[in-house]
């Protein structure tokens, strides 16, 4: 069968020009292609950049940790003066129920005495008299 040719250039060319200027509804194979090659690529650009900005948000989760941290020093020192002052208010009781127990040995006295005081002190003369009390005179 024999092609027909239509000699109206007017209207050919009218009819090549729709096939090439489509409308935009519809996608020729050239530029799906390339909408799926560019949408990939940002997908592969999005997935490779997840562990740097899951890196990113460790990080500042970490830095906000230790300001948190930081802010609690104040009271973490608080709590070891407090402890340590509770040590030393035991000892002191413990020394005047000693002293309270009827125990009239000097020596035990003494020495748990020496031990509430600075180091380095000289003890010059120490009485504990039969009415509970302590006469001391030291050097520091």
């Amino acid at each position: 069968m024999r092609e027909k040719v239509q000699f109206n250039f007017a209207a050919r060319w009218e009819a090549e020009m729709a096939t090439v200027f489509a409308p935009a509804g519809s996608f020729h194979r050239p530029s799906r292609i390339i909408v799926l090659g560019v949408s990939g690529g940002i997908a592969l650009l999005v997935l490779a950049g997840l562990p740097w900005v899951y890196q990113y948000k460790l990080n500042y989760d970490l830095q906000a940790v230790n300001q948190k941290i930081s802010t609690l020093l104040p009271v973490e020192l608080q709590i070891k003066k407090l402890n340590d002052l509770k040590t030393k208010v035991q000892t002191e009781r413990k020394f005047l129920e000693t002293v309270k127990n009827e125990n009239y040995d000097p020596t035990i006295v003494l020495n748990q005495l020496k031990t509430l005081l600075p180091t380095g002190t000289v003890v010059n003369s120490f009485t504990f008299g039969s009415d509970k009390k302590v006469d001391i005179s030291l050097t520091v």
